[in-house]
């Protein structure tokens, strides 16, 4: 009976490594690969929070912080928020980068590299472009986008300006200029 067991886990095994060898389909891929990661994809400067699956072939759960890495980049040190055997589950922001495929790395005790996954790296979008106001704001005023469009914005002073004050750009209450010549102080 034993033998026939035995027999059976050999020829399943023998079975896993021919095909994991030759086949080349995504269902081939989930069968032979030990350890995926989701999302395989981040964006440089976001924390991302990533997950390592194991289908039994890898331990995770003795996978420490400091051997989670990625090479070519400038990466913050990872924080682990759940681990068990076939899961581990992590944050870790993408300092510096430039866009493209790289290599998010499990070492062992002695820092080999054990496992090594493709990891794409995006840049973020770039900021938008400072409003335009047309005509040009008086120079108390901020030019600010407003639903897309250049609007000038008086600064509001808080507590509200006296009647010989008007409000700067500084948001600060200034005096306003004499008008009447030899009477101002």
């Amino acid at each position: 009976m034993l033998r026939s067991i035995l027999r059976s886990l050999f020829r399943g095994a023998l079975f896993l490594v021919i095909f994991c060898s030759w086949a080349t389909g995504p269902s081939s891929a989930q069968i032979c690969s030990a350890i995926t990661v989701t999302p395989n994809s981040v964006v440089a400067g976001v924390l991302e929070t990533l997950t390592f699956n194991a289908n039994g072939m890898f331990d995770l759960s003795v996978v420490g912080p400091g051997q989670i890495g990625v090479d070519a980049v400038s990466f913050t040190t990872p924080t682990i928020i759940n681990q068990t055997a076939q899961t581990l589950t992590f944050t870790m922001k993408i300092d510096t980068a430039t866009a493209g495929v790289k290599t998010l790395f499990i070492t062992d005790s002695t820092g080999v590299k054990r496992v090594a996954l493709d990891l794409t790296v995006t840049l973020p979008p770039p900021p938008p472009p400072p409003p335009v106001c047309s005509p040009s704001c008086a120079a108390t005023q901020t030019c600010r986008s407003i639903g897309g469009i250049g609007r000038c914005i008086p600064p509001i002073c808080n507590p509200a300006c006296g009647p010989d004050e008007f409000c700067g750009i500084d948001q600060k209450c200034k005096s306003l200029p004499c008008s009447k010549p030899g009477l101002c102080q």
